[in-house]
């Protein structure tokens, strides 16, 4: 299930739901073509999503109250279309 243009998750079997980066190579003979990189594994989406939710959080650096409220209410909108698609 993609999330949004930077992150999938997948079940790899009945116990581990991977969280999965999703970029482009920037350079070699891949350069250009969609990457993908599984950056953890979890025991249920509700975790994996908690992960993302951090990880971009942590990863923008940002500080101030109103920015950090502003990036978990777009990715709650990326989730919330995603898990439409699947009911």
């Amino acid at each position: 299930m993609i999330i949004n243009s930077e992150y999938e998750i997948k079940g790899i079997d009945d116990k581990n739901i991977a969280l999965i980066k999703l970029g482009v190579a920037e350079k070699g003979k891949n350069a250009g073509q969609r990457t993908k990189r599984i950056i953890g594994y979890y025991s249920s989406i509700s975790d994996a999503l908690k992960s993302m939710i951090k990880k971009e959080i942590i990863g923008d650096g940002l500080k101030d109250l109103e920015r950090i409220n502003n990036k978990i209410e777009l990715l709650y909108e990326h989730i919330d279309k995603a898990l439409g698609n699947i009911k």
